[in-house]
């Protein structure tokens, strides 16, 4: 296609069918239309137009549907379709298993990045003055996980843990909460849960699955 006045118009067209040559569709000005440019499509077997792409006034490429990747030209594959991606913060919580309870934070930090069905997490937790009684998790999530997935601890600190143990965290099927344990060194493959402390420092990162 040929542009006009390139500092201000935008001209489209489409390859007539068998030739090389291009038929202009119309020519946009930009400056006297829309700060955004908008791509449409008909719905299939009607003449009804949706808006599929834009670009905004910012400089946004906004694709609702997502992008298909590594596919032939032409071709949409489901599984190829890059869908989703957002990053975030989250306020993770020191809950008790029986008695949620509450608890005090020095600091109380959760980040996240969510690409297709997989989210990176990090948690710091430093609270104290904690009231919850049973089994020691961690609450809030930013997406419930759809497996049991262990996330590796960076630190934690400050936890009352049995002798000769090494702790461990998982996510819990279908919920937004890590729980907490420990694995005896003399017993491998053997994971008891880790009761409530009051006060402690929690490191924990990792990758888990969603829906």
């Amino acid at each position: 296609p040929s542009a006009q006045n390139a500092a201000t118009s935008l001209e489209l067209g489409v390859l007539n069918s068998g030739t090389t040559a291009y038929a202009k569709i119309d020519a946009v000005n930009l400056n006297t239309y829309d700060t955004n440019l908008r791509f449409f499509t008909n719905v299939a077997g009607s003449t009804v137009q949706e808006e599929r792409m834009r670009i905004d006034s910012s400089g946004h490429l906004i694709v609702p549907n997502g992008v298909t990747l590594g596919t032939s030209v032409g071709t949409y594959v489901a599984a190829n379709r890059l869908d989703g991606y957002e990053e975030g913060t989250f306020d993770p919580t020191i809950v008790g298993s029986t008695t949620a309870g509450t608890a005090t934070y020095t600091t109380q930090t959760g980040k996240y990045t969510k690409v297709g069905n997989l989210v990176f997490v990090t948690v710091y937790l430093d609270y104290n003055s904690g009231t919850g009684t049973g089994k020691l998790e961690v609450h809030g999530l930013p997406f419930n996980s759809v497996t049991q997935t262990a996330l590796p601890i960076g630190a934690m600190s400050a936890i009352t843990k049995p002798a000769d143990t090494y702790l461990t965290t998982e996510t819990e099927f279908n919920s937004a909460v890590l729980r907490i344990g420990y694995v005896s060194t003399g017993t491998a493959g053997t994971r008891f849960y880790l009761d409530y402390d009051a006060a402690g420092i929690i490191n924990i990162s990792g990758v888990y699955r969603i829906d």
